[in-house]
């Protein structure tokens, strides 16, 4: 027989693979400075600009979207640091909502873009090639002189 718990409802934290914790404790263990890093420990729980933390996670997953691996800083993975700027950004969100400095004036509409780009495409040309294009040289020529007399 089981104890009587009353979870139902509650958040299901095994569901998180320990792996991500540690591996976010491992960038962020790197980035002390008592571990030979740049940082104070805890500097992040100060907050950052939103934008900031945005530019950060988009420089690692373009480095990872681009086949490289690894930061070429501490060579730890790119997904490691994204992940560890992803709980920057979450912390932010909840403790430190006065810091952010997203441009909301004007926010992206996938639609709004799509009609900008079929406005500034230009149409697609059938690709010709040049001896095609020769060809039709010669034939326009015919047609403009097709009231001579042909010499044999």
């Amino acid at each position: 027989m089981k104890a009587d718990r009353k979870n139902k409802n509650k958040v299901e934290l095994h569901q998180c693979p320990p792996e991500v914790s540690w591996a976010i404790s491992v960038i962020l263990q790197r980035a002390d400075k008592s571990h030979g890093g740049k940082y104070d420990k805890g500097n992040w729980k100060k907050g950052s600009d939103y934008t900031q933390l945005l530019d950060c996670m988009e420089r690692h997953f373009d480095k990872m979207k681009s086949g490289l691996d690894n930061d070429e800083e501490d060579g730890l993975p790119h997904s490691w640091h994204l992940a560890a700027n992803v709980m920057f950004y979450i912390f932010n969100e909840i403790h430190h909502p006065e810091n952010d400095n997203r441009d909301k004036q004007y926010p992206m509409d996938p639609e709004v873009f799509t009609q900008f780009l079929k406005k500034i495409e230009k149409p697609k040309e059938e690709s010709v090639s040049p001896s095609s294009k020769r060809m039709n040289a010669y034939s326009d020529c015919d047609k403009r002189s097709s009231h001579l007399p042909r010499s044999y």
